[in-house]
């Protein structure tokens, strides 16, 4: 650990000067209804922040925003991906947002300038910084961190001063030669970060060779890109990290001016909002890794080149019942530290508070907005490559994840609204103490489109939970601690992903592998105001009990008799279908009725 410095000590709160171009600027609260909540949740969420950080003056983990590292002890790394919190606490300390009560609060300053402290202290010296494990030398953390850490310094100007700044800058400079020269294709995201981290460090230090480097790096990405607007995330698709590759993508064209690299935004983009919900969610059970982020960041930036994002920006701006939902961002320690600068960097660039290279000086003041799919009333859109297909309806809308073992979400009209969407997930079939779900994610899963309809087969597949046993956690320790143990030990690691065909971090029947005795064949139709199921489970090992067979639904469902899942989101299939036989069948709808999603079992039948 760096000593202690007196010299890195701040003025206290009352003593600040006043910082240029600040004085007098009246908060505005022209923001969409949408970005306002959630400012106002990042802005309430600060003592929290706070508390996770080390701010002991006198202890070496001082700045450290990882308490499991530096208060419990249970981790034995700290995770530098959550020291990003510096650029919230920078943003919130430097600009008046609406309802920003932490405007030009020392103790916010002094936060920000702990956090990048910190920072500097647990960088590799290759550049490189840890994420999940010591010697991990990441390129996703070492990317991420740089860029919210460049683009910190830039907002704490002359207030960040030497010897701090000057030991900042110099990991900058560290961290941005090692991305110059390293690639993480296993996730095509990583490589936008990186993109967007060049291109920071590029902006703040005025150095051409970084901004080139980015723009080189952000060419790959797009020849990379399928021809359906998705990127190659371990051996699949997802929803989530399109929105946040496009984020980081169009950051670098708003710091630098690269306005060839808004084609890929664009080309992202649009592939990623037919999956956005009317609540402004995504599904992570669109894709491979199940990241259900929308990006507001990505939506604004966007909206001045693209359709498709000018109305998502403009839904944004409806007047909503609930408060967003933030549990993909800000709901745990993790992600609050980490992507709570992620709503006030959307709130900044609308509001103009940031400078924006990628819009011309000439350009329209605002580009014309096309219907998006949830508002057009008869629409399909289909990608094979992702298998991920998108419905409008006039009584709905509708996804259809091929991709997720015939996983089917809803969302009902209601005037110029929705009701809450509900979801329809398949089966859980109960086998002595193991339980089978067609959960699993796979782009190799069978399908069949004709006439209108469509049909998929998955696997019900044993679920599983991935923890790495205690020989592998020491072999890990042993082999990073060898001259490039590292690069062997991240080699590895993917190699069992791809296998597994999982991002490791999920604990379910996602991650299940191996021949299954049972299998279920959906078929989907999409009537004008339902929709419509059929529904058949097969066993190679004899007849199916009913009363083990469960279906798994998610939101305010309910039958028609008025039975509702239960917590665990099931309903048996006891006394709806006549077991005895090798298969089950199982014909429904699900439309809406008195304003209520209600499914309706058809009829009785066996196969």
């Amino acid at each position: 650990m760096l000593p202690l410095s007196r010299d890195e000590r701040q003025p206290a709160a009352d003593t600040l000067p006043p910082t240029p171009g600040e004085e007098g600027v009246a908060a505005s609260t022209n923001l969409p209804a949408d970005l306002h909540a959630l400012v106002a949740e990042v802005v309430g969420q600060v003592p929290r922040l706070l508390a996770l950080q080390d701010r002991d003056p006198d202890s070496p983990m001082r700045g450290c925003m990882h308490p499991a590292y530096w208060r419990d002890k249970s981790s034995d790394v700290a995770d530098m991906r959550r020291q990003e919190a510096a650029l919230t606490f920078a943003w919130l300390w430097r600009h008046p947002l609406p309802g920003n009560r932490y405007h030009r609060d020392g103790s916010l300053l002094h936060a920000a300038l702990r956090a990048l402290r910190f920072w500097t202290v647990m960088q590799h010296r290759d550049g490189t910084f840890d994420e999940w494990y010591t010697g991990e030398h990441g390129y996703a953390t070492t990317a991420f961190s740089t860029y919210a850490v460049a683009l910190a310094v830039e907002a704490l100007g002359e207030r960040l001063s030497d010897p701090l700044r000057e030991r900042v800058v110099r990991s900058l400079r560290l961290g941005a030669d090692w991305l110059t020269g390293h690639h993480d294709w296993f996730k095509t995201n990583h490589e936008a970060v990186g993109v967007a981290a060049l291109g920071a460090v590029g902006h703040l230090l005025d150095d051409d060779a970084y901004r080139r480097t980015a723009s080189r790096h952000a060419a790959r990405i797009a020849e990379r890109m399928h021809a359906e607007g998705w990127s190659r995330e371990i051996t699949g698709v997802d929803v989530g990290y399109t929105f946040l590759l496009a984020e980081y993508l169009g950051m670098h064209a708003v710091l630098n001016g690269d306005r060839d690299v808004l084609a890929s935004v664009t080309r992202a983009y649009r592939f990623a909002a037919d999956f956005l919900h009317p609540d402004l969610t995504t599904g992570a059970e669109y894709g491979i890794c199940g990241n259900p982020y929308f990006s507001r960041v990505a939506t604004v930036i966007a909206a001045r080149h693209d359709p498709v994002a000018a109305a998502v920006l403009a839904w944004m701006a409806r007047p909503s019942p609930e408060p967003p939902d933030t549990s993909a961002t800000l709901k745990d320690d993790l992600r609050l530290s980490r992507y709570a600068y992620q709503p006030l960097l959307a709130a900044l660039l609308y509001l103009g508070r940031l400078p924006r290279r990628d819009v011309p000086l000439d350009a329209a003041p605002q580009v014309p907005a096309a219907p998006l799919l949830f508002e057009r009333l008869d629409e399909d859109r289909w990608y094979p490559g992702a298998r991920l297909a998108a419905v409008a309806r006039p009584g709905y809308a509708a996804w259809f994840a091929v991709c997720h073992g015939g996983f089917l979400r809803i969302a009902f009209r209601n005037g110029d609204g929705f009701v809450t969407a509900v979801a329809d997930r398949g089966y859980a079939l109960d086998h002595g103490s193991k339980v089978f779900r067609n959960a699993r994610y796979s782009l190799d899963a069978d399908v069949d489109r004709r006439d209108d309809a469509m049909t998929v087969t998955a696997p019900l597949v044993e679920c599983s939970f991935v923890m790495p046993p205690y020989w592998a956690r020491v072999g890990l320790r042993v082999a990073t601690a060898m001259p490039m143990g590292h690069r062997w030990s991240r080699w590895l690691i993917d190699r069992w992903r791809a296998r597994k065909g999982t991002a490791l971090n999920q604990s379910a029947a996602a991650v299940g592998r191996g021949r299954s005795p049972y299998r279920l064949r959906r078929e989907v139709r999409f009537h004008a105001d339902y929709v419509e199921i059929v529904d058949r489970i097969e066993s190679d090992r004899g007849p199916i009990d009913p009363g083990a067979v469960f279906m798994v639904l998610d939101g305010p469902i309910r039958l028609a008799d008025g039975t509702r899942p239960d917590f665990d989101r099931r309903v048996g299939l006891a006394g709806l279908v006549d077991g005895g036989q090798a298969t089950l069948s199982i014909h429904k709808q699900i439309r809406l009725e008195d304003g209520y999603p209600t499914l309706r079992i058809i009829e009785r039948a066996d196969g």
